[in-house]
């Protein structure tokens, strides 16, 4: 697949060698491709969540790292934790712990999804104590670490050191690869979910919404098939 961008990043094109043509948009300096041409506007899908980046302009940084990770777990599992604020008080009690959890924010924007939780008063100790800060970013965004989700597999941390990115590709029903420190906790809900006894309890009204609103938007999306006996 090939990609002509102009010098003003406008009037993008991708085109393959058999001279199929794909959908691609431009968003902060990220290039979004989509093997249907037809598919709806990458404008129309990122539509909402501009004012939840704040003043991070991801456009203007430059890309230091990127990784592939397997992961033994369905995509929607690790997409369900992006989003699940129920878990940061046990599962990264240490990497998470300069932010204040009991004021984290979180929106519905659409199918997608933002969130912003400030840090606690003193010094970070966490993930904002490695790395300089982004010049750029006002006293809010510097204090504070953003969790988005743009629907349906592609998601976004970002604070006062860094802006990531991460796509969550389907392999098999049990089978992805990512990046980050969830994965074994996905991967552990993965094996729970082949026991008789599992079963889906009671989701915290607040903090386990945005799972739910998740699924919601999944099924909307997907086409209804029609079993014939």
């Amino acid at each position: 697949m090939a990609i002509d961008v102009s010098p003003t990043g406008e009037g993008l094109c991708a085109h393959h060698a058999d001279g199929h043509t794909a959908g691609v948009g431009l968003w902060h300096g990220m290039v979004f491709v989509n093997p249907d041409a037809g598919a709806g506007s990458l404008d129309d899908a990122v539509a909402g969540l501009d004012p939840y980046l704040g003043t991070f302009r991801p456009g203007e940084l430059q890309e230091i790292a990127t990784a592939r990770i397997p992961l033994a777990a369905n995509w929607k599992l690790f997409v369900e934790n992006h989003i699940d604020v129920y878990h940061l008080w046990y599962l990264h009690e240490r990497t998470l712990a300069d932010f204040e959890h009991t004021r984290f924010e979180h929106h519905a924007v659409g199918p997608n999804w933002a969130s912003y939780e400030p840090m606690r008063p003193g010094p970070a100790a966490g993930v904002n104590a490695v790395g300089d800060r982004i010049g750029h970013l006002d006293e809010r965004d510097a204090a504070g670490i953003q969790a988005h989700l743009l629907f349906p597999n592609t998601l976004i941390a970002a604070s006062t050191n860094y802006f990531a990115t991460y796509a969550v590709h389907a392999l098999s029903p049990t089978a992805s690869w990512i990046i980050d420190e969830d994965v074994r906790a996905c991967e552990q809900v993965q094996m729970a979910m082949s026991s008789r006894h599992f079963a889906v309890g009671p989701l915290a009204r607040t903090h386990e919404r945005p799972i739910a609103s998740f699924h919601t938007n999944l099924l909307a999306h997907l086409p209804v098939v029609h079993l014939v006996s």
